[in-house]
Parts: C-alpha cells; sequence; structure tokens
C-alpha cells in the first residue's frame, strides 16, 4: 500500500497552472475538474494564475455539415482570432488580404499544398468556429477567456512537424504565462497517449519549456490513454458540482460531440476512476469503497523524485479538502 499525502488547497504549492491542450477540448477532457476546483475554491481563485493553451487549430475536426451550420459565427469570431478588421468580413478578397496580415507566413499552412485559397479560408473559419468552443468552455470552468486562454494555433505542429520557429513562440507563451519566482504546474497530455498530436505536443513542450523557471509536471489521461493505476501519482476527488461542471464544459465544443458523446465520457470516467482506483492503489480487501470519493481526476506527475529527493515509491498525492471516505480507512490502520 502507498502512503498518502493531502494537499489542501490553502496549501496548493503552485503559482501558476498552465494547461496544454494539443486540441481545443482536450484541455477539459483531462483536466477539467482541477480547473473549476482551483477557479471555485476560496483559497486559490484569486491567487493561482490558469492559463490554458490551445496548441493546434482543430480544424479537421469540423465536419461539412457543421461547418456549414457555424460558418457565419466562425466568421464573427475571426475579429477576435486571429483579430482581422470588422470591415475585411463580408468580402472573401478583402477577407483574405487581412488574414495574411493577421497570420502571416501561418496562413499558407492552413492548406496543403496545391489546395487553393478558399480551402484555406474554410479551414481558417473552422479554426475560428473551435476558437469559439474553447472561449465558451473556460467560461463555463471559471475562467476569463480574454486573459486565460492562449488559442496558439500552431499549424505545423497540427501536422506533428516540430520547427524551431513554433517552439520558440511557445517557449515566449509559457514564459510570459509562469511565475518567475515561485514552482509553475504545466499540466500536459501524456508521452504514451497514442493520439500523433497528443505526442507531437507533448514533446513539443517539455522542449519549449525555460530552464530558468521553475516546472513541476503532470501528466493526464485522454478517452484514448489511460493511465496503468502503477502510474498514477495524483488524485483529484470531485463533486457533484464539480463533475457536471466539467462536463458542462466538455460539452461547449459542439463541434466534437455531435460525433462522440464527450459529456459521457467525462462521467463515466470520473466515476470509473473512483470505483476501482481504491483497491488497485491501496491494496485489495480495503474496508471502504470510495475511498477517493464517487468522482476523481487522475494524474502522473513527470519524475517526482528528481523534486523530492525521495528514496523507492513516492506518495500518492490526494487533492481535497473534503472529508473523504478514505480519511476513516486511514484512521483505522
Amino acid at each position: 500500500m502507498r502512503s498518502v499525502r493531502r494537499i489542501r488547497f490553502a496549501d496548493f504549492p503552485y503559482a501558476c497552472v498552465l494547461v496544454i491542450s494539443p486540441h481545443p477540448d482536450d484541455s477539459v477532457l483531462g483536466c477539467g475538474g482541477l480547473v473549476f476546483k482551483l477557479t471555485s475554491h476560496r483559497e486559490t481563485r484569486s491567487r493561482v494564475k490558469i492559463t490554458v493553451f490551445t496548441m493546434t487549430p482543430g480544424y479537421h475536426g469540423v465536419d461539412s455539415d457543421f461547418f456549414r451550420e457555424g460558418a457565419a459565427v466562425g466568421r464573427e469570431n475571426l475579429l477576435r482570432w486571429p483579430g482581422v478588421p470588422h470591415t475585411e468580413l463580408e468580402d472573401d478578397c478583402r477577407l483574405m488580404a487581412a488574414l495574411r496580415d493577421c497570420l502571416g507566413d501561418d496562413f499558407d499552412v492552413y492548406s496543403k499544398p496545391g489546395e487553393s485559397d478558399q480551402k484555406k479560408l474554410e479551414n481558417i473559419i473552422r479554426t475560428a468556429i473551435r476558437f469559439g468552443e474553447c472561449c465558451r468552455e473556460v467560461e463555463t470552468l471559471g475562467l476569463p477567456p480574454a486573459s486565460a486562454l492562449r488559442f496558439l494555433a500552431l499549424p505545423r505542429l497540427y501536422s506533428k512537424c516540430i520547427c524551431p520557429g513554433e517552439l520558440v513562440r511557445l517557449r515566449h507563451e509559457l514564459s510570459q504565462a509562469a511565475d518567475e519566482g515561485e514552482c509553475n504546474l504545466l499540466l500536459v497530455p501524456h508521452p504514451d497517449d497514442p493520439q500523433p498530436a497528443h505526442q507531437a505536443v507533448t514533446e513539443a513542450t517539455l522542449r519549449a519549456l525555460d530552464p530558468a523557471l521553475k516546472w513541476h509536471i503532470w501528466y493526464y489521461p485522454s478517452p484514448w490513454y489511460r493511465m496503468p493505476p502503477c502510474a498514477i501519482d495524483a488524485i483529484v476527488p470531485l463533486n457533484d458540482e464539480e463533475l457536471y461542471r466539467k462536463r458542462a464544459a466538455a460539452e461547449t465544443h459542439r463541434s466534437q460531440t455531435i460525433r462522440t458523446p464527450y459529456g459521457k465520457y467525462v462521467m463515466s470516467g470520473a466515476s470509473l476512476n473512483a470505483d476501482i482506483l481504491p483497491e488497485l492503489l491501496l491494496g485489495f480487501g480495503g474496508r471502504c469503497t470510495n475511498a477517493f470519493g464517487k468522482y476523481c481526476e487522475v494524474f502522473q506527475m513527470r519524475l517526482p523524485s528528481f523534486y523530492t529527493c525521495s528514496q523507492g515509491q513516492s506518495d500518492l498525492v490526494i487533492c481535497a479538502d473534503d472529508i473523504l471516505p478514505i480519511d476513516a480507512e486511514l484512521a483505522g490502520d
């Protein structure tokens, strides 16, 4: 049985939390519960700065039917991302010129070689649709999009190409969002996640970190990768309100949920964690079920012994203030 250590939110040790989302909806699926706990808890909502980084455009995830339905809204979103003037929206030729100015060299990467500029325009509008969904997600989780969302939409990284120019930009963005003197928590997809864009984003992010800053890194799971119990280092119990808020935030990504019921994934995944992990992590034959509560998120810490100087297996960290069934379990030992 692993030893258990509690982190209460009054003692949450990170000044900044940086959430890395390969596609526009991955952040909420992996760690939306922890984000909402931090924004809603009286001890952390004003003290801990949270920034969500949307790393790739995600336009492949908007199918033709949804594009036809949302194209007008997508055009309006171009005013906020990438920031075209309102006067250029109605005429495609002027809009294309404005997008070239706003996106620079990235403009030509929004379609395959040989495809028309009209295809580029459609993919950029698809990206703007997903930008709007990201704004609604972070609002649902209690964050102001204007300051908490960094919609980077790196088009080369979307093609699983890690290029120096995008790494330089990413390092600048991460460093701006981090605290120079205090420790920063980076939440990023697990490197064993089989989704290719997730792998590329995690690799690029780790390469881009400024070594002069203090980083702790937690990996989060996804619908495509569930961590083996032996890899789990941190558990974040969720109550009903927190889980339902996470589900609501996931369902703001309508371009995705019309295809895959991610709201159901949020509910079932958190419930399954709570049902099976107590015995797998604390030892079989425990005296109580749902030791971590009704629902929970899980994380793996990257190389915790490097930061704690501990020997052997590290503690299992539980981020919670609420009284949990595990408290009675531990009191009985």
